[in-house]
C-alpha cells in the first residue's frame, strides 16, 4: 500500500520502507539490472566468478577469554559454457582482514599461516562434474 507521499506503508499505518530519494536510488538499480545480462559464454570457454568474502571467527582462548578477527576470502569459480562440463573452484586461505585487539591478530596470523602450511602453500582446487543422473560428483584434485 503507498501512502500519498509514496512511500509504503506499514501495519496500522506507521511509516515504513525506504525514504523517497533511497526508494528512487533501489528503483534505478533495478531498472539497470534489468537491462543487463550475463555475458555470453561461447563453447569450450568459462565464465570467472570471483568472490570476495568476510568471515567472523571467534575463539575462546585458554584464559577463558573470547577473542575475534575477521578473515577474507578469495575464491574463484570457473563455470563452463557447457554446464554438464566440469566446473572448477579455487577455493583461497582465509587471509587476516581485521583484528580486534593484539591477541586476535595473532590468532589470525597463526591460523592464516597454518592453513597454508598444510596445504603445502598450494589453494584448494575443486572440480565438480554432473554424472548421468544431474548428481554433482566433487573432484577434488
Amino acid at each position: 500500500m503507498r501512502s500519498s507521499k509514496g512511500n509504503v506503508l506499514g501495519f496500522a499505518g506507521w511509516r515504513g520502507g525506504a525514504e523517497p530519494a533511497a526508494a528512487d536510488a533501489l528503483q534505478a538499480a533495478a531498472l539497470a539490472a534489468v537491462e543487463n545480462s550475463d555475458p555470453v559464454v561461447a563453447p569450450g570457454q568459462y565464465l570467472l566468478v570471483e568472490t570476495d568474502a568476510v568471515y567472523g571467527n571467534t575463539t575462546l582462548t585458554e584464559a577463558g577469554d573470547y577473542v575475534s578477527y575477521l578473515t577474507m576470502n578469495r575464491d574463484k569459480l570457473y563455470v563452463p559454457a557447457d554446464r554438464s562440463d566440469d566446473w572448477v573452484w579455487v577455493r583461497s586461505f582465509r587471509e587476516p582482514y581485521k583484528s580486534f585487539s593484539a591477541e586476535g591478530e595473532a590468532l589470525a596470523q597463526k591460523s592464516y599461516a597454518d592453513e597454508v602450511a598444510e596445504a603445502d602453500g598450494v589453494p584448494e582446487l575443486l572440480r565438480s562434474a554432473m554424472s548421468t543422473s544431474t548428481t554433482p560428483i566433487l573432484l577434488i584434485g
